[in-house]
């Protein structure tokens, strides 16, 4: 898997990666309070958003993962972590 191009600059790019490369589904009314499950992502969509996310420099830890509901958390936490990179 080559996706890796660099850190995800917004949102839309987020919703982007998601649709193409976790075979999420995404539509004109998904926005930041869709929750994560609403896209159709089993355990193995969110295994590879992780991975995705991982290429990009940017681990998401599990207390990150807990929090994530809705496409808006998951934006926000890869957002922190980009900035604020959990300790290894």
């Amino acid at each position: 898997m080559s996706a890796s191009t660099g850190p995800i600059a917004d949102l839309d790019a987020l919703l982007g990666l998601l649709a193409s490369y976790a075979g999420a589904r995404i539509d004109d009314t998904t926005q930041a309070g869709t929750p994560l499950g609403d896209l159709g992502l089993d355990s193995l969509g969110v295994t590879l958003v992780s991975i995705l996310l991982s290429e990009r420099g940017v681990e998401l830890t599990d207390d990150d993962w807990i929090g994530i509901r809705t496409v808006g958390d998951l934006w926000h936490a890869y957002d922190f972590r980009r900035s604020n990179p959990a300790p290894t």
